[in-house]
């Protein structure tokens, strides 16, 4: 389902299931998107190397 937003830029909101980082990584490869741009809440070092972020996780998965 691929919409338009406000300044007529397409945009789709896929939906899936499981670990985040891999199925965010393979809808990228499969579809060509480029994830460069994703949100962080920049908890600071000591916690994103014990639970890591989405992010974070998504920049080290993709090709």
């Amino acid at each position: 389902m691929q919409k338009r937003g406000a300044a007529g830029t397409p945009y789709a909101c896929p939906i899936g299931v499981g670990d985040p980082a891999p199925a965010i990584a393979k809808y990228a490869a499969d579809t060509g998107v480029d994830p460069s741009f994703m949100g962080i809440r920049g908890r600071g070092t000591a916690p994103d190397l014990l639970a890591g972020s989405v992010g974070t996780r998504v920049i080290h998965q993709s090709r």
